[in-house]
């Protein structure tokens, strides 16, 4: 089962819209739990893990026909080379889905080109060829680099930050060579290699 959360970049809110009457929001506006929505009645805090498995069933069992079937994986079921843990299921591709049923790929940076990754410092990329710039931050705690969504691994997640192009050109002039420089000028990155991304204005489709 695949849902499509989606990014709103401006406010860094990650939710999902199931009906027209109940919507899911996660990080970070669901202040570090699930928010469900839905009209006509009190706000729901699913913070307990078991209580968004069961949530998920339930989804499953009544929207299989949109969104696939709820496929969780024990840890005997895993590969013996599967590092990711990949408890929540797996993409026809192979792709692991993560707490929330997200692809493996809308938490990666193949959502956007990749500028620059520096370490201690963060990932400057873009979705739309370098017309908008974005970074993402750099994680002390654990010494790697944030993914681009918030999401259980990574709770304090900032989220995407919009940088200005010329402030960037000077914060990163020693880690930008001259083609990236001339890139972020005239917005001329390629686009991102994924087809199943749109991007609207200030919020990322995958």
């Amino acid at each position: 089962m695949v849902l499509p959360w989606k990014n709103y970049l401006e406010t860094n809110e990650v939710s999902f819209q199931l009906t027209e009457d109940i919507k899911y929001i996660a990080y970070p506006n669901g202040e570090s739990c699930i928010l469900k929505q839905e009209t006509g009645k009190d706000d729901v805090r699913i913070v307990d893990p078991t209580e968004w498995e069961r949530e998920k069933q339930i989804i499953s069992n009544k929207y299989s026909d949109i969104y696939g079937v709820y496929e969780p994986c024990k840890h005997d079921d895993l590969d013996e080379d599967d590092t990711k843990y990949c408890y929540f299921g797996k993409t026809d591709e192979g792709l692991y889905l993560d707490r929330i049923q997200r692809k493996e790929e809308w938490m990666n940076h193949s959502l956007t080109h990749t500028i620059v990754s520096i370490e201690n410092w963060g990932v400057l990329h873009t979705p739309d060829g370098g017309k908008t710039l974005w970074k993402t931050e750099w994680c002390d705690r654990t010494n790697e680099f944030y993914n681009t969504m918030r999401c259980d691994v990574f709770p304090e997640n900032p989220g995407w930050k919009q940088v200005d192009k010329a402030e960037i050109l000077i914060e990163l002039n020693s880690k930008l060579s001259p083609d990236h420089k001339r890139g972020i000028i005239h917005s001329d990155f390629p686009l991102p290699n994924n087809k199943d991304v749109e991007v609207i204005g200030n919020i990322i489709i995958p």
